[in-house]
């Protein structure tokens, strides 16, 4: 787990998640790192370098592609078969989400955890995170 700002611990899903174009579809793009809160609450994270030159006009489009198609057509068991693998199996993944559920009070295994997910995916539910080593004053003002 990552510590990613908020009250406490994130759950990585995984990194390069495949995102695809329609329901059942082929990968299109490649998610940087997908995120779990401890409400379930997908979160969205692209890198990107300032020597890039995509991160001034490209890089908020490309997000709203990934947030738009992930929402859409991820299934919550997909995000939890992807984050068994990134920790090593299932009961690894139980392990690693003690921590979030007992931040969120809740009394959810991991069944109910990854039900609170499905319930976020269909809401549209999810928090986009732009890192770069630097950001352009441009980005800076789109996203104020």
């Amino acid at each position: 787990m990552a510590s990613a700002g908020g009250n406490g611990d994130w759950l990585l899903v995984h990194r390069e998640m495949a995102v695809p174009d329609h329901s059942g579809g082929s990968v299109r793009w490649s998610l940087d790192h997908l995120f779990l809160d401890a409400d379930g609450v997908p979160t969205f994270v692209e890198v990107k370098r300032a020597s890039d030159t995509r991160i001034r006009r490209e890089v908020v489009g490309q997000m709203l592609d990934y947030a738009a198609n992930g929402l859409a057509y991820w299934p919550a068991s997909l995000l939890r078969e992807e984050a068994e693998r990134t920790h090593g199996g299932a009961a690894a993944l139980a392990e690693k989400l003690q921590p979030l559920l007992a931040e969120a009070g809740a009394q959810d295994d991991v069944d109910g955890y990854f039900q609170r997910v499905a319930a976020n995916l269909a809401a549209g539910r999810a928090r986009l995170v732009f890192v770069a080593d630097e950001v352009p004053i441009e980005l800076q003002r789109s996203s104020s």
